[in-house]
C-alpha cells in the first residue's frame, strides 16, 4: 500500500522493530497472501458482468522489459485488476463477455466501441472530459472558426458541469434532472448546427454526432457520471507503483499485483 520495496520494508523492520528479516522471507510471505487471494479474485471477475454499471480503464505495464497492460474495472462495490499482454477487445470479451448488458464507462478508445458494436446489450457512458480536452485543442487552431466554434462548446459544457455540480438541495430531483437534459440538448444543437467546414471540427462533431447519446446518458439516467474520474483514480496508485518498482519480472509477480491492487482499492 506504501508502496515500498523489500529493502525498504527490510529497513523499516530492523529500525523501527529490531526484526531482521531476509528477502527471500518477504518474497514467500506475498507469494502465501497472493495464493491466498485468489478465490476472492475469482470472485469478483465472475461478478463484474453482473454489474449494472462498470468503470474501465487501462494503463502501462512492464513485465522484464515486455509492455502489458493494467486493466480496472471498478463498481460500486469493488475494483478489479486485471494486467494483460494485450490492449484489445479482447481482454473486455474475457472479463465482461457477452453477459455484460450494463453500462460501461469510458473513454473513447477503440476497444470500447468495438465491444460495444459486437455486445448491442451493452452501452456505455463515455468521458466528456476526454471530449472537453479535444475541444480545447480545437480552441487553439489557427482558423478562427475553429476558435470561435470550440468556444461556444466550452460555454455550453462548463453550463452542464455547473448543473451536475449544484448543491441539489437549492433545487428539487426532477427540477435539477430537467434542466440537466435541457441542456445537454443545448449543446446538442450546437454542436450540429454552428459547426465550421474545417477539418479540425468536424473530427470533433463526427465523435458526438454518432455517439452524442452514449456522452450525455447521463443527464437522463441517475447513477451515472459525466466522466470516468472514478477508473482514473483507481489508476494512480498502479501508476505510483509502476514508477517506484520498474514493474514485474514473471506470472508470480504479476499475479500478486493485481490482487493485492484489488484488495487494496476494495
Amino acid at each position: 500500500a506504501c508502496h515500498a520495496s523489500f529493502r525498504t520494508i527490510q529497513q523499516f523492520l530492523r529500525e523501527t522493530c529490531g526484526l531482521a528479516l531476509a528477502t527471500g522471507t518477504l518474497v514467500n510471505a506475498c507469494q502465501k497472501v497472493a495464493q491466498s487471494l485468489q478465490p476472492a479474485h475469482d470472485e469478483l471477475r465472475r461478478q463484474i458482468p453482473q454489474e449494472l454499471s462498470v468503470n474501465i480503464d487501462e494503463t502501462s505495464h512492464r513485465e522484464n522489459g515486455q509492455w502489458q497492460w493494467t486493466w480496472v474495472f471498478r463498481a460500486p462495490q469493488f475494483t478489479l485488476f486485471h494486467i494483460d499482454p494485450t490492449r484489445s477487445t479482447e481482454v473486455l470479451n474475457q472479463v465482461l463477455g457477452s453477459d455484460f448488458a450494463g453500462t460501461l464507462m469510458a473513454d473513447y478508445y477503440s476497444a470500447y466501441r468495438s465491444y460495444l458494436d459486437a455486445h448491442p446489450r451493452a452501452d456505455a457512458q463515455f468521458c466528456l472530459a476526454h471530449f472537453i480536452r479535444d475541444v480545447k485543442f480545437l480552441g487553439e487552431s489557427l482558423e478562427e472558426s475553429d476558435r470561435q466554434f470550440a468556444g461556444e462548446l466550452l460555454v455550453e459544457l462548463k453550463t452542464l458541469f455547473q448543473l451536475w455540480h449544484a448543491p441539489r438541495d437549492t433545487l428539487a430531483e426532477t427540477a435539477w434532472r430537467a434542466a440537466l437534459i435541457a441542456q445537454g440538448q443545448r449543446l446538442e444543437r450546437v454542436v450540429t448546427d454552428r459547426v465550421p467546414t474545417t477539418k479540425l471540427a468536424w473530427n470533433v462533431v463526427r465523435r458526438f454526432v454518432k455517439h452524442g447519446k452514449q456522452y450525455l446518458r447521463f443527464t437522463h439516467e441517475p447513477g451515472l457520471e459525466p466522466t470516468n474520474n472514478a477508473a482514473e483514480q483507481a489508476l494512480r496508485h498502479v501508476v505510483i507503483d509502476r514508477k517506484v518498482t520498474q514493474g514485474t519480472r514473471s506470472l508470480r509477480g504479476r499475479n500478486w499485483c493485481q490482487r493485492i491492487w484489488t484488495t487494496i482499492a476494495t
